[in-house]
């Protein structure tokens, strides 16, 4: 009830009292200021068997009120006057100290006691004297046929005295026990406006208690507390939850940034892998043509030695013939033999030649670009594809960075767990950025440096061509002077001096063809030799390719983890956020929550200031303090009855005789 309302009820009441007894003897007075102290008898159950009330009245000239049946005067011989409900007289002293024994029994309290033994219910007469497992169960709710201001206002101190000698193991959960010499003192409080349902258990023989000792005050704890100091500190951590409710809005929109730049790392590097994977089919037939080539290259160097042997033989049989021109054979069967060798040789020289033209044709880098293109993969896509996936990681790079920063920033962010993990996640992520932008610009330097390579080599092959045309064309045109020459030995009536120049002329020309098949044979030879590093070459960029498709697919791999990873963290910062503004939304009238809390807390616990009202009657305005002693009775184990004999009245003779033992 609102204070100010109580006072005006009670000033009603006041004005009520004067107008009701204006045409009486105490129309002007005022009921005396007094304070009660109420008594209860109650049973061993916590039922009421009477009440009465002790009043401390101040002042001469007495005026009181209460529905009692009977009253006594306790300090003084004065005589009160008892008229229906209204108690006056005139004193000699300052104050006194009546009795009154009330009519109503009811108190604002209804308390009750049973009592348990192993579980099965006695009454306090049928469980004295027992052994057994004992629990007591006490409840006290409020009882709606008094003023509420009792239940609402006043604090109980119920008070159990167990004997120590036969109640063992005590527990009582709601109560506090404290030692009074062998006894156990079982102690509970009722704070205002709470009742209470609770149990004592022990372990009991020959059971008997002491009464219940119950007590009621008005509880004012007058706690002083400084509520500017706590709404300061309410102030700090509303501010302090706006700041994490921002931080954590912050930290959501960089986690939404990092899960959509993620995902389009991720699409990035589904590409990257597509490309990298046709990349290596290329490569893989690269190679397979390069060790086609270098195995063609090998029979060729393999015929070398029949060449130049074929060629010497050639040189030793023109050089014969020079020296033997004075023995013109019979027959044609070595000018057969010498045309046969020179067509051989001619017809050598020219797979030579045309294998080298189809070599020429496979080494050069266009040839190597046009092969990967047949396979669906396009060099400078590769590359441009290399350098915007490491611009957009770069990029990448960059927020995340930036992400980190935004966490380093924050005071105490190394004692926050979250912001640890959300750390320890980005840099783990920085880092493999940082790797695969390192791995993409080496595949651009490698495909650079394979560029430049083949174009060396292409050159090589080009000189080697050149060589072979004009051997072919040379030797060419000396297998049309053998065939002439036999044509001419054929002939015996020719000129011998020419033919003996033309074979001089022949001779040395031969010489040079011969030096010059020497020189071929050599040069395949180191083609040979060479060739087997582009071969070795083709095998590491095979070997870098599959190394690549392994670090593309880990990329995408990893790509796919931060993608989850950063989804993770967007949904983590989601529901951070939604908790910080629901904190901060429960936090942000913390300063007037406060304030009722604290007035709630002090209403139940006595703190506000209620004028204390009569228990015996509404028409008494002038209280000080009404205090309750309440008191069950003891349960005793009964006591047997005891035999009294009659005592037999003897004679003064008799007692003479007694005294002395005379028979």
């Amino acid at each position: 009830m609102n204070k100010n309302l109580k006072r005006i009820i009670l000033m009603g009441s006041a004005c009520s009292i004067f107008f009701y007894n204006s045409g009486t003897a105490f129309a002007a007075q005022q009921p005396s200021e007094k304070e009660e102290i109420v008594y209860a008898k109650l049973g061993t159950d916590g039922g009421v068997d009477g009440v009465y009330v002790v009043n401390q009245l101040q002042g001469k000239d007495i005026l009181d009120y209460g529905e009692y049946e009977s009253i006594r005067n306790m300090s003084s011989e004065d005589e009160l006057e008892f008229n229906g409900n209204t108690i006056s007289g005139t004193i000699t002293g300052d104050q006194v100290y009546y009795e009154g024994v009330l009519s109503d029994t009811e108190l604002p309290w209804d308390i009750s006691i049973r009592y348990y033994l192993d579980g099965k219910e006695y009454s306090a007469n049928e469980i004295a004297g027992k052994n057994g497992h004992l629990k007591i169960n006490f409840s006290v709710v409020e009882n709606e046929k008094c003023n509420s201001d009792f239940y609402d206002y006043y604090a109980l101190q119920a008070a159990f005295t167990l004997d120590g000698n036969i109640c063992k193991n005590i527990e009582a959960p709601d109560a506090s026990i404290a030692n009074a010499g062998a006894d156990k003192r079982v102690t509970f409080t009722i704070l205002p406006g709470k009742g209470i349902d609770t149990t004592i258990a022990a372990d009991v023989m020959d059971f008997e208690m002491d009464e219940v000792n119950i007590n009621g005050i008005k509880l004012n704890m007058n706690i002083d507390i400084d509520e500017d100091e706590l709404t300061d500190k309410i102030n700090e951590l509303v501010d302090a939850t706006q700041e994490l409710n921002d931080g954590a809005l912050d930290l959501s929109d960089g986690a939404m940034e990092l899960r959509d730049g993620t995902g389009e790392l991720k699409d990035g590097a589904k590409e990257l892998n597509d490309g990298v994977a046709s990349l290596d089919e290329g490569v893989v037939a690269l190679q397979e043509g390069i060790n086609a080539a270098q195995d063609g290259i090998n029979t060729l160097n393999s015929k070398s030695e029949d060449l130049t042997s074929g060629s010497s033989k050639i040189l030793d049989g023109l050089k014969k013939v020079q020296d033997g021109l004075g023995d013109v054979p019979d027959s044609s069967e070595d000018l057969t033999k010498l045309v046969n060798a020179s067509d051989g040789i001619e017809e050598g020289i020219g797979n030579l030649y045309n294998g080298a033209v189809s070599i020429q044709e496979k080494l050069g880098y266009e040839q190597y670009r046009s092969t990967l293109s047949e396979n669906g993969l396009n060099i400078d896509d590769i590359k441009s594809g290399n350098s915007s996936a490491a611009e957009m990681m770069s990029s990448q790079m960059d927020s995340i960075s930036s992400a980190i920063e935004r966490i380093k920033e924050k005071e105490d962010y190394e004692s926050d767990e979250l912001l640890v993990s959300q750390l320890e996640v980005l840099e783990s992520q920085f880092d493999s950025l940082q790797s695969v932008v390192g791995v993409l610009n080496m595949n651009n330097a490698a495909l650079g440096g394979t560029e430049s390579y083949f174009n060396g080599i292409s050159s090589g092959a080009d000189g080697l061509v050149s060589g072979l045309s004009s051997l072919k064309d040379n030797y060419g045109t000396f297998d049309d002077s053998i065939d002439s020459l036999a044509g001419g030995l054929s002939d015996l009536s020719g000129n011998m001096s020419t033919l003996s120049s033309g074979i001089d002329e022949l001779v040395s020309g031969y010489s040079d063809l011969d030096s010059g098949i020497n020189e071929y044979t050599d040069g395949v030879a180191q083609l040979a030799s060479g060739f087997g590093e582009i071969v070795d070459g083709a095998a590491s960029l095979a070997d870098g390719s599959k190394a690549l498709v392994d670090g593309s697919n880990s990329l995408m791999d990893g790509t796919t983890e931060l993608f989850d990873g950063a989804n993770e963290l967007y949904d983590g910062s989601v529901k951070l956020h939604d908790g910080t503004t629901q904190f901060y939304d429960s936090t942000s009238n913390a300063d007037e929550d406060l304030h009722e809390k604290i007035d709630s807390i002090m209403d139940s616990m006595g703190g506000t200031e209620v004028e204390p009202v009569s228990f015996v009657s509404e028409k008494n305005t002038n209280i000080k303090s009404v205090q309750f002693v309440l008191k069950t009775e003891v349960i005793k184990i009964p006591e047997e009855a005891v035999i009294v004999q009659e005592e037999v009245k003897l004679t003064f003779w008799q007692k003479l005789k007694n005294l002395f033992k005379i028979g």
